[in-house]
């Protein structure tokens, strides 16, 4: 009797591991998904914003899916302008240009203090690329940030700065950007207001700078949102973004908001249509997109988290309850596949990353 409790016992222990290996689902090395890359052209990982190891992981995902040929363009959290910015700096490698897009960082900085160094993740990035010979470009497709007024009429300033032909049609509207910059505080009403003149200015002239006018319509979404639109609103307009910048058959990765990357929507997401599962809707990403949720353990204090563990929105209290002694015992960093259990949790996110802070 004794010898069949310990067999069974090795048997739970051994179906146990058989359902959530580790190796080969390190982030280090994640080889259990070499099979299986080439049948998506879109990735997703969900993040605490403001946790330092954000920067880490990211990093990993660049590296594993450009070492498959599979990474064509990153796509951010971020304002059309941060991308391009960003783009300008990889192709330029004016270092002082990239401490002042990132002065005072909304996702690097949480209350005056800084938590992830996006200034070092960007170093690495254009080093990264550079060494490979790679040809990836940063894409932001999120709306712009209103309520920091300095950072939209900084990117307006730097855009007719650098383009000789904007500078000389928007004399007018670059005087009344740059009064601006010098108050103290400028409100969301008065950039409206600037934002206004300036399109009444671009119905008056020719402009062809592709990217000045995505900023200009970025600008235009994220105005809206700022008067307080509908939560879904913001979701509907990344969504929209991702088909206007992305060609169909581009390899893509993004890291998000864990709210943000599900690919359904129902009463463990309240309802919500994260721009993940309203791509997931459209016919050329349906079944295209492998999306990877985050569980966190001992995160206390973490970034803008402030609870014991995290595993919401895509795990649900009962199912984390039930999973935890299982995923406790795997390493930090370790993927967890769901694609071939019975889990509910995969119709949201696929994979699961557990880590340790």
């Amino acid at each position: 009797m004794k010898c069949f409790a310990i067999l069974i016992s090795i048997t739970l222990s051994f179906s146990v591991f058989a359902q959530y290996p580790a190796e080969g689902y390190s982030l280090n090395n994640p080889t259990f998904l070499d099979s299986t890359i080439a049948n998506y052209n879109v990735f997703f990982t969900g993040e605490m914003h403001w946790a330092k190891e954000n920067v880490n992981r990211q990093k990993k995902m660049i590296e594993y899916l450009s070492s498959k040929n599979s990474l064509d363009k990153i796509i951010t959290e971020r304002s059309y302008a941060f991308g391009h910015w960003i783009n300008h700096f990889i192709t330029t490698g004016d270092t002082l240009f990239l401490k002042k897009l990132l002065k005072d960082d909304y996702y690097s900085y949480l209350k005056g203090v800084q938590y992830v160094d996006n200034y070092g993740f960007y170093i690495w990035l254009r080093k990264y690329i550079i060494a490979n010979d790679l040809s990836i470009k940063i894409v932001g497709i999120d709306l712009e940030d209103f309520w920091n007024e300095k950072e939209v009429l900084w990117s307006f300033l730097n855009f007719t700065e650098l383009n000789p032909i904007l500078k000389s049609k928007l004399k007018q509207n670059i005087k009344e950007a740059t009064s601006l910059m010098n108050q103290d505080k400028v409100s969301i009403s008065r950039l409206n207001k600037w934002l206004n003149n300036l399109e009444k200015t671009l119905e008056t002239v020719s402009v062809d700078d592709f990217h000045f006018l995505n900023y200009v319509h970025n600008l235009n979404q994220s105005v809206r949102y700022a008067r307080g639109n509908p939560k879904n609103y913001r979701d509907r307009q990344i969504a929209d973004n991702f088909k206007r910048y992305i060609n169909e058959n581009e390899k893509v990765y993004g890291w998000y908001g864990n709210g943000h990357i599900g690919l359904k929507h129902g009463k463990r997401t309240k309802a919500l249509k994260e721009f993940g599962s309203i791509l997931n809707q459209e016919s050329e990403y349906k079944g295209k997109i492998l999306s990877i949720g985050l569980v966190s353990f001992n995160c206390i204090n973490l970034g803008q988290f402030r609870g014991k563990h995290f595993y919401i929105p895509y795990l649900t209290k009962e199912e984390f309850i039930r999973l935890e002694p299982q995923f406790k015992k795997l390493p930090t960093n370790t993927f967890v596949d769901l694609r071939q259990t019975n889990e509910i949790i995969k119709e949201y996110v696929q994979i699961l990353l557990i880590v340790h802070n």
